[in-house]
């Protein structure tokens, strides 16, 4: 299963695991733009990937899914 263009949009990331985890599906591919944009960005990019990101992640490996992630053009972080 693969996605893009989340942005730290938070119910995409739930969305995308729920139905991984609903079809048994061992891999999700992120294709990039995975962090939030707008205000102080790189302060938020920071917070999303230490906090909420993480989680999301510890998530998948309990489920047995494999996460793999590009990171974008927008995501200064990276």
């Amino acid at each position: 299963m693969s996605s893009d263009v989340m942005h730290g949009w938070q119910e995409g990331y739930e969305t995308v695991l729920r139905f991984a985890i609903e079809n048994c599906i061992p891999t999700i591919v992120n294709g990039g733009d995975m962090l939030p944009k707008g205000g102080l960005i790189l302060n938020e990019q920071k917070r999303f990937s230490r906090t909420y990101l993480r989680g999301i992640l510890g998530r998948c490996r309990g489920a047995g899914i494999a996460y793999y992630a590009m990171v974008g053009d927008d995501d200064l972080a990276s």
